[in-house]
């Protein structure tokens, strides 16, 4: 890849920066490295210190983290902090709170729903979920997405009207944007304490 032809190049993936490094350093690629970082300070066996120890630039978007490393990062001229967006054309409240169904919203890909460590809390909070609230009379509507075409921005956004709360059980995330824009549509967000949320 001519990467020469570039401004820099941004990594999504803050667990890949060791290695991007060594093969632009290989292949005497001079382009800036902007690393996006997003996990809490331990996630993954990485850190906001060790993206910045090989890229040119970083972006943190955990507050979390962000707040962890503030003895250090402070006074560090390439990193910041910015926090994630949502599209407030796309995702916006259509339903008043009070219209809609005592509903419970979650939503997961197949693989991180059923994968062996539970990421996304299916197991040990959603199913005990789905048993609890109808006797209280809450509905749930979880959805696990399976592999193949999801639904667009704004059919997403239909589905945050249909209910009042949207959960994220997770042990581990970075920032689950379907909670912004759950909460741009106008759902209270319940959420465990990870990532940025």
């Amino acid at each position: 890849i001519p990467y020469s032809r570039y401004d820099l190049v941004f990594l999504l993936a803050p667990n890949m920066a060791h290695e991007l490094r060594r093969i632009m350093n290989d292949l005497s690629i001079k382009t800036p490295l902007v690393v996006s970082h997003n996990s809490g300070p331990h996630r993954e066996g990485y850190s906001l210190i060790e993206d910045m120890a090989v890229a040119d630039y970083v972006i943190c978007n955990n507050y979390g983290a962000w707040a962890a490393m503030a003895p250090v990062v402070s006074s560090m001229k390439n990193a910041c902090t910015i926090s994630n967006g949502v599209d407030l054309k796309t995702f916006r409240k259509e339903v008043r709170f009070s219209d809609r169904p005592k509903r419970v919203l979650w939503c997961a890909s197949e693989s991180k729903a059923h994968g062996r460590e539970d990421i996304k809390g299916y197991r040990l909070v959603l199913t005990p979920l789905e048993m609890v609230l109808p006797t209280k009379n809450i509905e749930t509507d979880f959805r696990i997405i399976h592999p193949g075409p999801t639904m667009a921005a704004e059919q997403m956004n239909e589905w945050y009207q249909t209910g009042r709360v949207l959960v994220c059980a997770s042990s581990s995330e970075g920032t689950p944007n379907i909670a912004l824009e759950a909460s741009a549509a106008g759902c209270v967000v319940v959420t465990s304490p990870v990532g940025n949320m």
